[in-house]
Order: structure tokens, then sequence, then C-alpha cells
């Protein structure tokens, strides 16, 4: 599982991607001394204006994790339905990775908490991602429910969760498991949104939910590696919105655009129009 959508290029067919650890393996070494067990369900989070100009006083802020999951997920499936054919090749904002290539493993991610949610998350072959098929919005929408089916199980918060790519060695409560889900989804849809022109559309809740998860990441030298999950946090903007300082936070810039695909050539020996050619 990677937390963030920064992984390194990748090489080979648009749907092949690598399996191997992950850019996030340093958290492995680290992880016990960011994550707090009642974070997701009782943070303290620094009130919008004061975010910038240093500590004063917080807001409470009690988190539905689940509920917050949801929203999340389902704006990542209302943004790929506006997704035409051609936007499957364009380029991400996650390095070398096309939007096929992004939503794939988004996908595997599903499958990924589903079967962690049901107790055999360190079955690391419900991790991989695989190919979309002929019909990739089809095959993401269905992966997307079942994680989120899954979430919403009688007793699900009660459990502890394998997640393989986090840690080989402990498990974690379901709400610390499914606010990593959160967060995940939570930039992978701005990555969506932004690779084929959209708007994401997060309410200011689920923004600032996402932020206080967002804001317990390490901000360290670990983000200067090749294959960092997480680039340096970049300068926030005075009274940025919380999204935007979700993605300075981790090192995104909120003004990354997408290279425009070139236009289709004409095929060899096709006449080329010209300006004589317009009545």
């Amino acid at each position: 599982m990677t937390l963030l959508p920064h992984p390194p290029s990748r090489t080979g067919e648009p749907e092949v991607i690598d399996t191997g650890p992950g850019p996030n393996q340093w958290i492995k070494d680290h992880l016990d001394g960011v994550i707090d067990a009642q974070f997701l369900t009782d943070c303290l989070v620094p009130a919008p204006e004061e975010r910038l100009h240093g500590p004063a006083r917080t807001e409470r802020i009690r988190m539905d994790i689940r509920k917050l999951d949801r929203a999340a997920v389902l704006e990542t499936l209302r943004v790929l339905d506006q997704a035409v054919s051609e936007d499957w090749d364009r380029p991400t904002p996650c390095t070398g990775w096309t939007l096929r290539q992004l939503v794939s493993h988004m996908t595997a991610q599903h499958h990924g908490f589903t079967a962690a949610a049901a107790g055999n998350g360190a079955d690391v072959t419900a991790w991989r991602p695989g190919t979309l098929g002929d019909d990739p919005l089809k095959t993401y929408r269905a992966a997307a429910e079942s994680a989120l089916s899954a979430f919403a199980g009688q007793g699900v918060l009660t459990r502890e969760f394998t997640l393989p790519e986090i840690s080989d060695t402990r498990c974690f409560p379901a709400e610390i498991a499914i606010g990593f889900h959160f967060l995940d989804h939570v930039v992978h849809g701005w990555d969506l949104a932004r690779t084929i022109g959209v708007n994401l559309d997060l309410d200011a809740g689920t923004a600032e939910a996402a932020l206080a998860i967002a804001l317990h990441v390490p901000n360290d030298e670990r983000r200067l590696g090749p294959d960092a999950a997480f680039r340096p946090a970049l300068p926030p903007a005075p009274g940025g919105h919380p999204l935007d300082l979700i993605l300075t936070t981790l090192g995104r810039s909120p003004d990354w655009s997408a290279t425009p695909l070139d236009p289709p050539q004409p095929p060899p020996g096709a006449r080329v129009p010209s300006t004589e050619d317009t009545p």
C-alpha cells in the first residue's frame, strides 16, 4: 500500500506496475513514532486562520473515518466518470504513471484493503495491480464498491488490519488503516481530477480531516531520495484551501497541470490541409 501517489518512474507496458518494495518502505522503521492510536478519531487540528501563523488555539474535530473515506472514494468515481478514451494515456502527477496506471494501482489498493478488512491482508497477491480490461472505469468501480462494502461491515472497526506494504511485523487498528485509505484517495482524487482537467469536489470537513492526517507525515531527509513516497513540503500559500495545504504539506504543487497530448498526426503521404482550403 502507498499512502500517497508519488511512485518512482515505471517501465514496461502501460498496465504493468512494479510490485516490488514500494517507496514507503522507510515508514516501516518509523511508523510507531508518527501514528497515535487516537489521532484519527480525536484529532487536534490548527484552526484554518492560524495554520500559517504559528501555534495558537486548536479545533477538536470528531471524525467518522468510514464516512470520510466513502466521500473521498465516491469523488474519485465521479471524477473518473468524466474521463474520455484519450485521457487514459495522459500523464498524472504520479511520476511515470499514466492515468491508466494510476487507476490500476488504485484498483489494487481497493482489493488489498478489502482483503485486509476480512482478515486476509497478509496475502500479498491481493495487493498486486492487474489489468483494467476494456472498461477501466467499470473495473475500478467494482473494486471501490468492494472496499466500501467491506469497511461498512458489522464489527469491522473492532478489527486489526494487516497491511504488508506498510509493515510486515504489526497490524493496525481499523480506524488507522481506513485513515490511510482515506488520505490516499483524497490525494489520488486530486491526481485524477487534475489529469483530466476537472475540479475535485470535497466538502470542507473532509478536506480538514485529510489535512489532519497529512500533518502527521514526517518531513525529513527521506523525502529527498529518488524513490521517495513524498517530496519535501512546499511553502503553503497564505490563506490556502485545506486541499492545497494537504498537497503542499506532502510536497505536491497545487499548480501542477498535465501536458496536453500531441494532436493526431496524418498518415504518411496524406495531404495536410492548408489555409487555402478554407472556404
